[in-house]
């Protein structure tokens, strides 16, 4: 479902025109006041009531408790908000808006997704990253992945396929030039055009993402240093049993985890996992919905199969999450194809089917986004100084996580976003 999404500019808010009583510390600039709000620490877990949030332009200007932070006269301020919940803004680190409009950035924002990183980047998409963080474009904050190198797609949509190491260095170093914030790895690029990809990028200091190459397998690519592992890609298939591997050649069922695991060698990758300090982004959601290739469509097409490869992505980013692996949320979300971007709240629930706690999902849709993208300085909390980027939520989420899908209004770079009345955000 598309949202039709109101953007209220803080300007055009019924201003205050008062001062909080009761209070001796001087006004803080602000364009837009949250009073009474209960903000939700990711860090450490716990509400903290009754509080005061002052936005001016983008940033926080301040926060604190409503009887020790005034508001400053002439600030805009949000009514209704009185024991509401507010959380940071969700951070999509896998998305695809190669074929959107600007429309689809709105439902990202009404989903409560305030940054996002695009897999497989497009020239146009530099632009709308460059419009955005300069206010003249509405959406998420975007990072921007270069187009992928080793594409199944390669020969048909012109994706480079380096074949040699200095070919890597050099594609590289031009999509570098062009300004892509990541480079993306696909499963078939050789193993020494990916040491390349991965000897230029560390000099340039450009983070890499992607598939695991095969060639190379997943403890090489880890020790490679890339910055992320997507939809978890090799720990099955690196780690099934001899009778599971003889049936994967026939229909490739280890793509979306299914098969006969052995799980000492998985723990052996996770621990592996941690010692490299390589993240992974399981897209759970993604897998359980779609078909990957053609090779595994029989596989597919069987129940018990699909279930044991849910249950099997499920136990790995349990196993991961447990031994202090370090994780972010993705969806693998399509713009105008089969997954939506509200898929990021099913994303969350199906990392609770793994076990993981609600504050562990927040902080790894929070926190772990925000330190993956190397943006903790300024998203993934709420605090003075950061990015005005935060819902408002009805509920506590550390009771019920669906709140976060119920939220009641976005708050990205200091803009307020809502939907009519009657979609459910006022």
């Amino acid at each position: 479902m598309r949202y039709v999404i109101l953007v209220i500019s803080t300007t055009v808010l019924v201003a205050s025109g008062c001062r909080d009583s009761g209070t001796s510390s001087p006004p803080i600039e602000a364009d837009l006041a949250l009073v009474g709000v209960d903000v939700l620490d990711v860090s450490e877990g716990r509400l903290l009531e009754n509080r005061t949030i002052l936005i001016l332009g983008t940033r926080i200007s301040a926060m604190g408790s409503r009887d020790s932070l005034s508001v400053p006269s002439g600030t805009a301020r949000l009514d209704g908000v009185d024991g509401k919940v507010v959380t940071p803004g969700l951070i999509d680190a896998h998305i695809h808006l190669r074929d959107a409009d600007t429309t689809a950035l709105l439902d990202y924002l009404a989903a409560g997704v305030t940054t996002a990183r695009e897999m497989n980047g497009r020239p146009f998409l530099l632009e709308w990253r460059d419009r955005i963080d300069a206010g003249e474009l509405i959406g998420p904050t975007l990072r921007v992945a270069a187009p992928t190198l080793a594409n199944f797609s390669s020969p048909r949509e012109g994706y480079p396929t380096p074949e040699s190491r200095s070919e890597a260095n050099a594609v590289v170093s031009s999509f570098r030039a062009t300004g892509y914030d990541w480079i993306k790895v696909y499963s078939f690029l050789g193993s020494d055009p990916f040491l390349g990809v991965m000897e230029e990028a560390n000099r340039l200091a450009v983070p890499v993402a992607g598939h695991v190459p095969i060639e190379a397998g997943l403890r090489v690519t880890m020790s490679s240093g890339i910055g992320s592992i997507e939809h978890l890609t090799e720990y099955v298939s690196s780690s099934l049993l001899p009778e599971s591997r003889d049936l994967d050649e026939e229909d490739f069922r280890s793509v979306f985890g299914a098969g006969e695991v052995n799980w000492a060698a998985v723990d052996s990758l996770v621990d592996a996992t941690v010692a490299a300090g390589t993240w992974n982004v399981p897209t759970l959601v993604w897998f359980d919905r779609n078909l990957p290739v053609p090779m595994a469509e029989a596989a597919w097409a069987d129940p018990g199969l699909r279930t044991q490869g849910e249950t099997n992505r499920r136990e790995i980013v349990r196993r991961l999450h447990s031994a202090g692996a370090l994780l972010a949320v993705g969806t693998d979300s399509d713009a105008g194809g089969d997954l939506p971007a509200s898929a990021f709240h099913d994303e969350m629930a199906a990392l609770v089917e793994a076990g993981l706690r609600p504050l562990d999902v927040i902080r790894l849709a929070t926190v772990g986004g925000a330190a993956l993208l190397g943006m903790l300085d300024d998203v993934g909390t709420l605090s003075a100084g950061k990015r005005a980027d935060l819902l408002i939520l009805p509920c506590n989420p550390l009771d019920d996580l669906g709140c976060v899908r119920r939220s009641e209004a976005v708050v990205a770079r200091g803009r307020l976003v809502t939907r009519p009345s009657g979609s459910g955000m006022h």
